[in-house]
C-alpha cells in the first residue's frame, strides 16, 4: 500500500452535551472512538450515563437522560439524549482520581440502537425523546471501538 492508498479512518464532529444531561454537576462521561493511530479521540461528552445489560448477553445499552428544566419542559417525560447499544464492554481501569474507564464496540447490527446526538443537537428545543435517527452515521461507525471514561466532579454529602 503506497501513501496516496490510504484513506484515514473516519472520525466524527466532537459533541458536548454535557450541560444539558442529567448530574452534570457531579459527573463527567467521554465517549471517545479508537483512531487508526491507536489513540482514543474524544467524540461525545455526557453527564450521568447508565450501561445496562442486556438479558445476560453481550450486549449493553448505554443511555443518558436530559435534564429537565420545568421552564422549558412542561410535560416532566424523561428525554433521552443517547441510546447506544454497545457489544463486548469490558473493564479497562480504575484511576485514583475516581475516573473508570471501559470500552466496548458499537453494535452492527440495527441502525435503530444508534441514536446519538450530533453537533448542535439540543434535546429539549428540538422535541422528541430519543435523539434522531442517523444511517449514515452508523454505517460510518458500526463496529468501532469506543472507550468510555467516567469521572467525578464532586461528591454530593449524604
Amino acid at each position: 500500500m503506497t501513501e496516496m492508498d490510504y484513506t484515514p479512518i473516519f472520525m466524527p464532529d466532537r459533541v458536548d452535551i454535557h450541560a444539558l444531561t442529567y448530574g452534570s454537576h457531579r459527573i463527567k462521561t467521554t465517549l471517545s472512538l479508537l483512531n487508526d493511530e491507536s489513540r482514543y479521540i474524544p467524540w461525545i461528552t455526557l453527564g450521568e450515563v447508565c450501561i445496562l445489560r442486556l438479558d445476560g448477553r453481550d450486549e449493553w445499552i448505554l443511555s443518558a437522560e436530559a435534564a429537565n428544566d420545568p421552564s422549558i419542559d412542561e410535560t416532566h417525560e424523561v428525554i433521552k439524549v443517547i441510546s447506544l447499544k454497545l457489544g463486548c464492554v469490558t473493564f479497562k481501569n480504575m484511576m485514583h482520581h475516581g475516573c473508570v474507564y471501559l470500552v466496548g464496540t458499537i453494535c452492527a447490527e440495527d441502525p435503530n440502537d444508534f441514536r446519538v446526538p450530533t453537533p448542535g443537537y439540543n434535546p429539549l428545543l428540538q422535541g422528541g425523546h430519543l435523539p434522531p435517527k442517523n444511517p449514515e452515521l452508523f454505517e460510518k461507525l458500526k463496529g468501532r471501538k469506543v472507550e468510555i471514561s467516567i469521572r467525578t466532579l464532586s461528591w454530593d454529602p449524604v
